[in-house]
């Protein structure tokens, strides 16, 4: 599925992707699909990657638990159902306006963006387009940015990749959260598969070197969201 950010798209190839180098912004659904009309339809969906939704469940229960414990002063368990997905491909040119992620249902929960190859300037501006200031945040290739909270309905947008050759500044722990609240090695690798056969492993090993070439040129975006309420 080839598409621009501004065409509609075939729901019958939501599985398919081809990119060309005349895309400005090219993007795929995972799971439920998100219509350029502004609007999910509950008929069009494919499956959420087992991994992709666990991955996302780790972050955005850990945001959700540390935004607990600031408003309440306890920790609780808090359910997040990774129900859609957005993948944005992005080269040297492309850009993201401003726009907000209003359209869920469960806007309690936030977005989890997760980022890959060339570093990126995101711009997040306040509940509306005239609100100041707007804030400028190194997104660095690995990053996982959590939408909730206060902010999960701001506006927001994507200035231009960085280059590789752009020096990135040391980023400063102190500003991690305490070690209680951060998130361990260990449960995220507890959701990679323990075994893989050789097949599989000579298939990545391939999919890796294409992978790594793209991203030494371009940015991969993977924001998963709940998109319905909790159940009661």
């Amino acid at each position: 599925m080839q598409e621009n950010i501004s065409n509609e798209v075939d729901s019958s190839k939501l599985n398919q992707l081809t990119l060309t180098g005349d895309c400005s912004l090219c993007y795929s659904h995972i799971a439920y699909y998100y219509r350029t009309e502004r609007s999910y339809n509950k008929e069009s969906k494919s499956p959420m990657p087992t991994f992709l939704g666990n991955l996302s469940k780790i972050f955005a229960q850990t945001s959700l638990v540390l935004d607990s414990a600031e408003s309440s002063g306890t920790k609780t368990e808090i359910r997040f159902s990774p129900e859609a997905s957005i993948v944005n491909y992005y080269n040297v040119k492309s850009l993201m306006g401003g726009h907000r992620d209003d359209l869920e249902l469960a806007l309690d929960k936030p977005v989890v963006s997760m980022s890959m190859g060339l570093p990126a300037i995101f711009l997040l501006g306040g509940h509306s387009k005239d609100e100041e200031p707007v804030i400028p945040i190194l997104i660095r290739p690995g990053d996982v940015m959590c939408l909730g909270g206060d902010v999960r309905q701001n506006y927001h947008s994507m200035a231009r990749l960085l280059p590789n050759e752009v020096s990135l500044p040391i980023m400063d722990e102190t500003l991690c959260p305490s070690k209680d609240g951060r998130l361990s090695r260990g449960s995220i690798a507890s959701i990679f598969p323990s075994q893989r056969n050789d097949d599989t492993m000579d298939i990545l090993s391939v999919d890796r070197v294409a992978l790594e070439e793209y991203l030494t040129h371009h940015r991969i975006n993977i924001n998963v969201r709940q998109v319905y309420a909790d159940e009661k």
